[in-house]
C-alpha cells in the first residue's frame, strides 16, 4: 500500500518541485494569476531560511515521490496566514480528481497544523466556486464568508480633479478608518476578518522587507465634515498595483474620482491596476466600471480558524488538608495550636468568643 506523507519542503525537493504542475490552484489574490506553478525560484530561499521569509512551503510524498506542494504566506496582520498556491503532479502521477482532492486534502491538513503552531489563527483563502480546491478546503473545515470580485483596469488615464477634502492618511486617521470599516461590513463579515486598528496603521518600510515583496504602498483618505467617508491603500509591485478601497454610501458618487486620484498620487499609472470588491458592495463595483474598470475573477472567500497550541504546567500535589475552623469564627483569627492554612483557632479560643 502507498505511503502518503506530508513535511515541510526542504532543499533537495527544489529539482522535483517543478513537476507539480499538472493541477494548480491559486487561492490568494496577490499570487499572480500568470503563475503556473510553484515558483521554484522563490520557494528556495523558503526552503533554505525558512526563519527570514513570511512563506511556508509544504510538500506530500507518496513513497518518496514529490506529488503535491502547499503554499501558506503569513500576513502582515498577527496571526493572518494565507493559503497561497495548492499544487500536483510528479512524472508518475495521474492527476485525476479524485487523487488531488485526496493529496491537497491531507496537504491542507498539515498545513494547518503547521500554521497553527507558528502563531496562525485564522486562515484565509479564496477559491473558484465547485472547484477541486474548494472542494479540498471545505473538506478540511474552511467556511466561506462572502463572495470577492476582481475588476482589473489597465490605464484609467485622466480623470476629473481630486475631490475635495482628499489627502494622504496620517497615524491619527487610524480609529476612524476602523470607524469606516464596521459601518460599511457586515457584521458576519467582521468576524470571520476580525481585522483591528493595526490593519491599517502605516507601516514604515524596511530594506530586507522590500528585498522579500518588491512592493511600495500608498494611504490616502477623503475627509469631510463627517469625517473620513473613503480610504484607500494602493499597493505597487513591479508593473501591478492592487487598491484597498472602502467607501461610505453616502460618499459614492466621489468614488471614482477619488480611485482615480488615488492612482495618480502613487504614481502607478501606466500599470494594471486591481480592485477586490465583495458582493455586499456591488454598488462600489458599479461606480469604478466607469472609469475603465472590468470584471475579470470571481472567487468565494473563505476562512479556518485554528486553535491556540496549549501551554501544559506541571502537576504538584495540594497541600494536606488542616483543621477546619468552627462556625462563626472569622478565617483570619490566628491560631495558638497552628494549621497548614494559620486560619484555625483552638476550640478554647472559641469557646472563650462565643461567651
Amino acid at each position: 500500500m502507498a505511503t502518503l506523507v506530508a513535511r515541510p519542503l526542504l532543499a533537495r525537493d527544489l529539482p522535483a518541485l517543478r513537476h507539480a504542475r499538472q493541477r494548480v490552484a491559486i487561492l490568494d489574490w496577490d499570487t499572480r494569476r500568470e503563475c503556473d506553478g510553484p515558483r521554484v525560484a522563490q520557494h528556495a530561499f523558503a526552503a533554505i531560511a525558512p526563519g527570514y521569509t513570511r512563506e511556508r512551503v509544504y510538500v506530500a510524498l507518496i513513497d518518496g515521490e514529490l506529488c503535491a506542494a502547499l503554499s501558506m504566506r503569513s500576513q502582515e496582520i498577527t496571526h493572518h496566514w494565507d493559503v497561497a498556491i495548492l499544487a500536483a503532479g510528479s512524472p508518475r502521477l495521474d492527476a485525476e480528481d479524485t487523487v488531488v482532492l485526496e493529496l491537497w486534502t491531507a496537504l491542507l491538513e498539515y498545513g494547518i497544523a503547521a500554521s497553527g503552531a507558528l502563531g496562525g489563527r485564522r486562515i484565509f483563502a479564496a477559491a473558484e466556486a465547485d472547484s477541486i480546491a474548494y472542494q479540498s478546503l471545505r473538506a478540511v473545515g474552511f467556511e466561506p464568508y462572502t463572495r470577492q470580485t476582481m475588476l482589473r483596469a489597465v490605464d484609467i488615464g485622466d480623470h476629473a480633479a481630486p475631490p475635495v477634502g482628499m489627502r494622504s492618511q496620517e497615524p491619527s486617521d487610524v480609529w476612524s478608518i476602523q470607524h469606516l470599516y464596521h459601518h460599511v461590513t457586515p457584521r458576519p463579515v467582521q468576524f470571520a476578518e476580525a481585522l483591528t486598528s493595526a490593519a491599517w496603521e502605516i507601516h514604515p518600510q524596511t530594506i530586507l522587507g522590500w528585498l522579500q515583496d518588491r512592493q511600495r504602498q500608498y494611504q490616502s483618505v477623503l475627509e469631510t465634515v463627517d469625517g473620513i467617508v473613503a480610504y484607500s491603500r494602493i499597493t505597487r509591485r513591479h508593473r501591478c498595483a492592487r487598491i484597498e478601497l472602502l467607501v461610505d454610501p453616502c460618499a459614492l458618487d466621489a468614488a471614482p474620482a477619488f480611485v482615480a486620484a488615488t492612482v495618480a498620487e502613487s504614481g502607478a499609472h501606466g500599470c494594471s491596476i486591481e480592485i477586490i470588491i465583495p458582493e455586499y458592495r456591488a454598488d462600489l463595483a458599479w461606480k469604478v466600471e466607469g472609469i475603465g474598470f472590468d470584471a475579470v475573477a470571481d472567487r468565494i472567500a473563505l476562512v479556518r480558524h485554528t486553535t491556540a497550541p496549549a501551554t501544559v504546567r506541571e502537576r504538584f500535589a495540594a497541600p494536606a488538608e488542616g483543621e477546619r475552623a468552627p462556625k462563626g469564627v472569622p478565617s483570619y483569627f490566628c491560631s495558638r495550636g497552628g494549621s497548614t492554612c494559620g486560619a484555625v483557632v483552638s476550640a478554647r479560643d472559641a469557646q472563650r468568643m462565643e461567651r
